[in-house]
């Protein structure tokens, strides 16, 4: 009797895990902050950023190495400005409004250089470059969080390899599927 316990599928507890973790899965979908409270944090750190770069302009412009590091804060500068103001778009035009490159990142991206270039020309470019990586990487995470899943597709139903082009190749994969859902 105590083998037929023990064998059990599932005991009570570990169907409750499996709940859990879909709600856990459900949370990570859903943004950090609401799109007003994140345009406000993204303003603030944006000012932070920029406050700072003209605190320490002396420093930041004085050695080869420490205009690299103004470029990056730039690029920090960058990346919260576009994030404010891809907030305040969404507000003001609604939740289907998405940001484009021209004009919210064109000119979040001129913005931005220009703020590096009062620390420094040299800042300017570095920032210019390092708003660039930024932006692939602000773009994939985008992509990841916000587009519709695309249905998995079998290896059988991709495209046919390059030699298989042609008349000889090109029909035969669809006919043997075909046969083998008759069977």
């Amino acid at each position: 009797h105590a083998q037929t316990v023990r064998s059990s599928p599932q005991p009570k507890h570990k169907r409750k895990r499996k709940k859990k973790a879909s709600r856990r899965d459900k949370r990570a979908c859903e943004m950090a902050l609401p799109t007003g409270y994140s345009c406000v944090c993204a303003s603030a750190l944006a000012t932070i950023v920029l406050a700072l770069m003209q605190l320490y302009r002396d420093e930041l412009g004085g050695e080869a190495k420490m205009t690299i590091v103004g470029g990056f804060l730039g690029s920090w500068f960058f990346v919260f400005v576009l994030t404010a103001v891809g907030n305040a778009c969404k507000i003001a035009m609604g939740n289907r409004h998405q940001t484009k490159l021209f004009p919210e990142v064109l000119v979040c991206l001129a913005l931005s250089v220009f703020v590096s270039a009062l620390v420094h020309r040299v800042c300017a470019t570095t920032c210019l470059l390092f708003s660039v990586v930024a932006l692939y990487f602000v773009n994939r995470i985008s992509q990841s969080i916000h587009s519709q899943p695309m249905p998995s597709s079998s290896s059988s139903s991709s495209a046919p390899p390059l030699h298989h082009q042609g008349s000889a190749g090109g029909g035969g994969g669809s006919h043997h599927k075909a046969k083998q859902r008759g069977r």
